[in-house]
């Protein structure tokens, strides 16, 4: 989370550097990108990028997709500027998320998994239905060992968490980019052991949610109430207990206290890194 930045990195990572990114935080740019791109929404922005002539060789373009700011600029700022890397867009939801990787087509995205109009993986699945080559890193402040078999049964090449160093976060982009899958070596064990045949013989109960659902399942495990967990999620209490609800039917539970110690058994019972 934004959170986990020291204020001494914060201040560092926002610092202005010379280069090409279009920053909303800079004077001189917000004014060049209100005269320039009047019309773009305010959740999405796009860095200027030189033309391919420019550079002899042509970078690995990334977009980042965070609901977060002070994260999301965070990590853009220290992935632009690794050598061969460089970050094309941002966006703060999934819907404009989706539009940036159909307008520019990168070769990468860096996808928050909580994001407020819908979930990272849900934007994931859109995104490989249109762009299937897309690689795509998912970040989150969830515990690994609860989403990463999820992020990648979704596609994903990687899952890290925000709790991770910036320079894990470049690490795991390069990996990925090199063709390998990027998790922690502990989660890479627990997940083989899981989809092991003899492990998986039947479906695991909590297969059956949504990826939304299982966010709210996971947030009745940390204990947190129904208004909480709107607020977390940024949707309306109503939309929570209509996920209630479903989870509940789901999961062939009678009530919402059954529903919270399944829940918190089930996380309990998850292996730990």
């Amino acid at each position: 989370m934004a959170r986990s930045f020291s204020q001494n990195a914060a201040q560092s990572l926002l610092a202005p550097r010379q280069n090409t990114c279009c920053r909303i935080g800079s004077p001189r740019l917000r004014d060049s990108l209100e005269i320039a791109k009047p019309t773009l929404p305010p959740k999405l922005l796009l860095h200027n990028v030189p033309s391919p002539s420019s550079s002899s060789s042509k970078p690995t373009e990334i977009v980042v997709v965070d609901d977060h700011p002070l994260f999301r600029i965070g990590v853009a700022n220290v992935i632009d500027a690794q050598p061969g890397l460089r970050v094309v867009g941002e966006a703060a939801d999934a819907k404009s998320g989706l539009d940036l990787v159909l307008k520019l087509k990168p070769r990468l995205v860096v996808i928050d998994v909580s994001l407020e109009d819908q979930s990272g993986l849900e934007l994931l699945r859109n995104i490989l239905a249109v762009r299937p080559a897309t690689l795509a890193l998912m970040i989150s402040m969830h515990d690994e060992t609860l989403y990463a078999q999820r992020a990648i049964a979704a596609g994903a090449r990687g899952y890290i968490m925000k709790t991770a160093s910036l320079a894990q976060i470049v690490a795991a982009v390069n990996q990925i980019i090199a063709g390998s899958i990027y998790l922690s070596p502990e989660v890479a064990n627990s997940l083989l052991e899981q989809l092991a045949p003899r492990k998986r013989l039947t479906q695991l109960p909590t297969d059956k949610l949504t990826e939304r659902e299982f966010e709210i399942f996971q947030l009745i495990a940390e204990g947190h109430s129904s208004e909480e967990m709107a607020k977390a999620l940024k949707i309306s209490a109503r939309t929570v207990s209509v996920h209630l609800t479903n989870i509940r039917r789901k999961l062939e539970l009678k009530h919402n206290a059954a529903l919270a110690h399944f829940a918190i058994k089930w996380v309990a019972d998850q292996p730990k890194t």
